[in-house]
């Protein structure tokens, strides 16, 4: 029975580990997108700096809509990073939740090989006591 228990556990620990890679795998594409996104937000932010002067009165009536254009697609960018940022803290949970789970299944298996030792060292304990009891009525 000890070998079920010991492949059941093992079977459970393994299916723990691959949900823990791919939660994390998970966490790292959201990781990935939010710091591309800050990228953007970033160069879009640099372009309006560089590019929202007016140079003379010909560009003068479209300086405005180039402003709003940018200052939009900056709150744009930065509304979903604020969102992929809330999912990838949700995403953080399970994966700890998962390392956890993974964590419990260890020390299960842990405990159990404890107990399967100490169980053959009793048995060891009473072979050589009987061994040695069958030797002394021997005489």
């Amino acid at each position: 029975m000890a070998s079920r228990r010991d492949h059941a556990l093992g079977v459970m620990r393994r299916l723990a580990d691959e949900r823990l890679q791919q939660e994390a795998q998970g966490l790292g594409t959201l990781r990935a997108r939010i710091a591309r996104l800050e990228a953007d937000r970033t160069r879009t932010l640099q372009r309006l700096a560089d590019e929202a002067h007016v140079g003379g009165l010909d560009t003068a009536p479209y300086v405005g809509a180039f402003v709003r254009a940018m200052r939009a697609e900056e709150a744009r960018l930065a509304a979903e990073a604020q969102r992929l940022e809330r999912l990838a803290a949700e995403q953080q949970d399970r994966v700890l939740e998962r390392f956890r789970e993974v964590q419990t299944y260890g020390k299960l298996a842990e405990t159990e090989a404890a107990r399967q030792d100490d169980e053959r060292a009793r048995a060891e304990t009473a072979a050589l006591a009987e061994a040695a009891l069958n030797r002394w009525r021997r005489g």
